[in-house]
């Protein structure tokens, strides 16, 4: 059981820690009093991502970026979170958005949310060279609507596109991405659309440039999220407020029945780790 295998390696550590990276207690819940360890509460290792990597308990996450440690993570069933203060930031997602933009077909192209790909909902090479975007309710994260379009091929493509920019209400929520390159067909009016949600970067129709942002209407130019590059990719990252774990509140962390929750400083091999659930 968890609350054995936890006060099994709290004793080690407690009477050999200088031969051993882990750590395990139980959680403090109000019902059990201040000190007193529950049998049925969920327990807490705490160790590194190496030792945590030799032991099975995470997949190979060494030297990864957190997006690509959180949906390895994903994977295997378990929830993963940052083991930090959510950041002092005026820009928060109700959910986890990673968008990947391609330049003359360098990577992929995508909107996740949630570890989820949700556009393009086709294969890399059915869908469309051009400007994608998905639009979600910026209270809670859900999508609203999603929009593709092919700015290297279709000459009407750039007015839709800004005919669809500016039909969105005031405060939503938006990601977008090119695949490939912006397009001949990318018009002006189309990227002042951009404009009003944040964006600031003139994609250059005539170049295989990417370009990544997530912002909302009503923004001014330059307070989206955003990232571009010409001849390579780019990307743009936000976790929801909702995946820090401030390490104080630890403890008190309840994975869902049958799972676990990773929390992570980060994945160098030497980053702490927090494995919280009743079974390792």
């Amino acid at each position: 059981p968890g609350a054995t295998n936890a006060q099994l390696l709290r004793h080690i550590f407690d009477t050999r820690g200088g031969g051993f990276h882990a750590a395990a207690y139980m959680s403090e819940t109000a019902a059990g009093g201040q000190g007193q360890e529950l049998a049925g509460a969920p327990a807490v290792l705490e160790t590194t991502v190496r030792e945590a990597e030799r032991a099975g308990f995470i997949p190979s996450i060494s030297g990864k970026e957190l997006f690509e440690a959180s949906l390895l993570i994903q994977m295997r069933g378990d929830t993963f979170m940052i083991l930090a203060d959510p950041p002092q930031e005026s820009f928060l997602a109700p959910r986890d958005m990673f968008v990947f933009s391609s330049a003359y077909g360098s990577e992929i192209s995508g909107i996740y949310v949630d570890g989820r790909r949700m556009v393009p909902e086709k294969d890399f090479w059915s869908s469309l060279n051009g400007y994608k975007f998905l639009v979600l309710d910026p209270d809670t994260g859900k999508p609203l609507g999603a929009a593709e379009f092919p700015t290297f091929d279709d000459p009407g493509s750039g007015a839709r596109m800004a005919q669809f920019l500016n039909a969105l209400p005031e405060g939503a929520l938006i990601a977008g991405a090119v695949q490939w390159g912006p397009g001949v067909f990318l018009t002006g009016s189309a990227i002042d659309a951009m404009r009003a949600f944040g964006a600031a970067t003139e994609p250059d129709p005539e170049l295989h440039m990417s370009h990544a942002f997530i912002g909302r209407k009503g923004m001014t130019p330059g307070q989206a999220l955003e990232a571009s590059s010409v001849q390579d990719s780019s990307r743009v990252i936000l976790f929801s407020h909702k995946t820090y774990l401030p390490p104080a509140q630890a403890q008190n962390a309840n994975p869902a029945p049958g799972s676990r929750i990773i929390a992570l400083r980060g994945a160098a091999p030497d980053d702490a780790i927090l494995i919280i659930g009743r079974e390792y």
